[in-house]
């Protein structure tokens, strides 16, 4: 049975959405949800990212009533207090953040969470000494990539429970193997869309999206999609490159990490998730067409394979492409099975695979251009 981690619903309605899927599919499960408090909210500590854009939401009351739904329904409730960023105990704000998380964390013990995914090693250590009801979970914010990392952070924190690796190593199989052999659980995100290897993602991942910066940020340089955008023109040079270059997982990959012990995944997108009916719809859907995409293949053969990278910009471009059109084209899995640990030393300077795939997709995706510009020629009537 694979378990599947994913983002809280911002309704009860949707998150009783998510246990009529864990009925309708065989393979997996969704285990567990996970979310923060917006900003606004009267306890937000400050050591969450804040991804949770319901800024109006600023009564515990509506997430504990959320939380309190999904533990009644099954769903273990993990907190992120996943913001890389060094701690800030230089400023006078710190001390109320450290109020608002021994408040923060007194309530959660009254409704029955008791999980947390952490990104700061200072505050993991400070949670296991005063919370160690808490259970501590690794976050992938931390970006860790080698084994020596891996390592070093079992001998620090021995009390982690699981870890989530960084995402460029999600098909190095050789040394997610070797992390479960240091002691860690492993649970993989499957549909992060970001550049493979993007040089900006410590400094993005660190970005408040709604703090009330005004210093400097009419500055080009100082914004907040300063990182995003680079991205953005690095994916758009070449989409169906980054398509094959990307570290996503597709449903039908699943099976190959079951066979090195690895059987927990996160489905991740909950910056995308607004409070409206249509933003939580097109969450969901994507969690229903994964699951059931490791049942059954020929149930999305029709979908989109874009839809399963996450915070891609080439959506529209490669709407087109579809499973059943381009799977066959794909980098495929047991490639890196053998020879994924090779990725971070040797892509396209040694090794042209992905290169090679995406020349192939490169030929249907041209096809898809020609057959739209045909429907827009005018018919000429004489």
């Amino acid at each position: 049975m694979y378990e599947f981690s994913v983002p809280m619903p911002y309704s009860k309605e949707n998150i009783d959405r998510l246990v009529l899927i864990n009925k309708e599919v065989e393979r997996s499960k969704i285990t567990s949800l996970y979310f923060s408090l917006p900003s606004t909210n009267e306890l937000f500590t400050g050591f969450e990212q804040t991804r949770n854009q319901l800024l109006h939401r600023t009564s515990f009351d509506f997430w504990k009533n959320l939380a309190s739904h999904s533990i009644d329904n099954g769903f273990d409730v993990i907190y992120c207090l996943n913001m890389p960023r060094p701690l800030a105990i230089e400023t006078p704000k710190f001390p109320k953040q450290i109020e608002n998380l021994h408040r923060l964390l007194c309530e959660f013990s009254k409704i029955g969470i008791n999980k947390l995914r952490v990104a700061s090693p200072k505050l993991m250590a400070y949670l296991h000494k005063y919370f160690p009801d808490f259970d501590i979970y690794g976050s992938t914010a931390s970006d860790y990539k080698l084994i020596q990392e891996f390592q070093n952070l079992k001998l620090i924190h021995p009390y982690i429970k699981e870890i989530v690796p960084s995402h460029n190593v999600n098909k190095n199989f050789m040394l997610l193997k070797n992390i479960k052999k240091i002691g860690f659980e492993v649970e993989i995100m499957v549909n992060e869309g970001c550049l493979q290897g993007c040089s900006n993602r410590f400094e993005h991942e660190c970005t408040y999206t709604d703090d009330n910066i005004e210093l400097y940020t009419n500055n080009e340089f100082f914004q907040e999609d300063f990182c995003k955008n680079h991205c953005i023109r690095i994916e758009r040079t070449n989409p169906i490159l980054y398509l094959t270059k990307g570290n996503h997982i597709y449903p039908w990959e699943i099976k190959e990490y079951s066979k090195i012990g690895i059987n927990k995944f996160k489905l991740n997108g909950r910056d995308g998730i607004k409070e409206n009916d249509n933003s939580q719809n097109q969450f969901i859907n994507i969690v229903e067409l994964y699951l059931k995409g490791i049942d059954d293949i020929k149930t999305i053969e029709n979908v989109s394979i874009i839809s399963f990278a996450s915070n891609s910009s080439s959506k529209k471009i490669l709407s087109k492409l579809t499973v059943k059109n381009t799977k066959k084209y794909l980098p495929n899995i047991k490639h890196f099975v053998k020879k994924g640990h090779l990725c971070s030393s040797i892509c396209t300077i040694k090794c042209k695979y992905c290169y090679n795939c995406s020349q192939k997709i490169e030929k249907i995706f041209e096809k898809y251009k020609q057959e739209s510009l045909k429907k827009l020629i005018p018919i000429c009537i004489n």
